[in-house]
């Protein structure tokens, strides 16, 4: 006869503002693990909540989000420079784009053998690796009789990160200006991936 295994049991190992670090205990078998997750909720009170998991070397809230913070944006942190975040998307100051651009669209509707036709690319979204279309998108900044106009737009240099400026919009967050240029680096995977709000990809 089939038996169900046990439920899981749940501990809070860290607690910090918005944000949990939880430790989920499974049993599979005789096979008995934890993992840890990130369970928080962005300044927006209209947000959905967030789920991520982390390495379980970490037991602080704190913690938890330095690991998936890239390295650049922490160099860019340590400069003193003015990070913003939207979502597992960070953005860094920058210089206007210089040299050629990456051909980013030839790369999202490559065709690859066996698979079901890519994808069109679209020149106002953000794409992860592997060309996977996020869902944070760039729209012009426009303010009709007061002249103030800047021109959404994204430029993927060779390095593959994106370079742009505009309003970013995404569901579930609240829009972000970028007047000026802006370097986009997406949050570091936990070890299992990077579920965003409900599983889907933020």
């Amino acid at each position: 006869m089939f038996q169900s295994p046990p439920l899981p049991r749940v501990e809070v190992v860290d607690r910090q503002g918005n944000a949990i670090l939880l430790r989920v205990h499974t049993t599979i078998g005789y096979l008995a693990t934890w993992r840890h997750f990130l369970v928080g909720q962005d300044s927006n009170n209209m947000a959905q909540p967030f789920v991520t998991q982390v390495f379980r070397r970490l037991l602080t809230v704190e913690e938890a989000f330095d690991s998936l913070m890239p390295k650049a944006v922490k160099e860019a942190k340590a400069k003193g420079l003015a990070v913003k975040r939207q979502g597992d998307w960070f953005f860094v100051p920058s210089r206007p784009p210089q040299g050629p651009s990456y051909d980013l669209k030839a790369h999202v509707e490559r065709t690859w053998p066996g698979r079901p036709p890519p994808p069109k690319f679209d020149p106002h979204v953000l794409y992860a690796a592997y060309g996977e279309a996020t869902r944070h998108r760039v729209l012009d900044i426009g303010l009709g009789a007061l002249g103030n106009f800047v021109r959404g737009e994204i430029v993927c240099r060779a390095n593959s990160h994106h370079i742009l400026r505009g309003i970013v919009s995404a569901p579930d967050h609240e829009d972000l200006w970028l007047e000026d240029w802006h370097v986009a680096y997406r949050a570091n995977s936990g070890p299992w991936g990077r579920p965003g709000p409900n599983g889907a990809t933020d």
